[in-house]
């Protein structure tokens, strides 16, 4: 039920400021380009202590993430946006032999990559502070455990952007929030995860 919602929320999001953008005033049709890291986490059966054998246990870790963007802006307050992120992951593992009291842990740290395309709306403005909204979806993929293989994503999140300069090449630091899922498809079932990133940013 979760992932329709979020799915839904993305669709109506992007149909409202598509059309939000036929009477809107024309851009700087420059591009705009950030970089952003912060924060990550993780949430679902992949992000807790699972058994998956007779003494053996396995849990997954989001520890941080970086990425980039390149963002055309159609109207004032309408842009597209394609994001790069990277997310640092760790699979943890422990052993837990009937004989003995002693755990043995085990750790591999791994990327999960994604490609989104986003749209963002810019909502309200106060002199240098600018909120804006963002959502769409892409492509996830990885080559370790669960996230083996491509899979899809879709994300949702506010922001607000604070510009220390408006000159010919404004710059400003982005601070967002972004709620993303990923669809996958594992042991002929679909299964969904969630991550929650913190990022803040630099906007030129």
């Amino acid at each position: 039920m979760g992932k329709c919602l979020l799915s839904k929320s993305v669709w109506a999001f992007l149909f409202i400021i598509l059309a939000s953008t036929l009477s809107a005033e024309a851009p700087d049709r420059r591009p705009v380009i950030g970089v952003y890291g912060g924060w990550s986490s993780g949430s679902g059966d992949e992000f807790v202590w699972q058994q998956i054998g007779e003494d053996t246990y396995e849990e997954y870790c989001f520890n941080f993430n970086l990425g980039a963007y390149i963002q055309f802006n159609i109207t004032r307050d309408f842009g597209l946006q394609l994001n790069w992120n990277y997310q640092d992951a760790t699979y943890k593992t422990e052993w837990h032999p009937w004989f003995s009291d002693t755990v043995y842990p085990d750790q591999v740290k791994f990327g999960v990559y994604s490609l989104s395309l986003n749209g963002i709306y810019t909502y309200a403005r106060w002199k240098s502070i600018e909120l804006y909204l963002l959502g769409g979806g892409g492509l996830t993929w990885s080559s370790q455990g669960d996230f083996d293989g491509v899979h899809f994503n879709v994300n949702l999140g506010p922001g607000v952007k604070i510009y220390v300069s408006r000159s010919d090449v404004p710059l400003a630091l982005n601070l967002s929030a972004t709620f993303s899922s990923i669809f996958m498809y594992n042991e002929y079932e679909y299964n969904y995860t969630n991550s929650f990133r913190i990022n803040l940013g630099l906007e030129y």
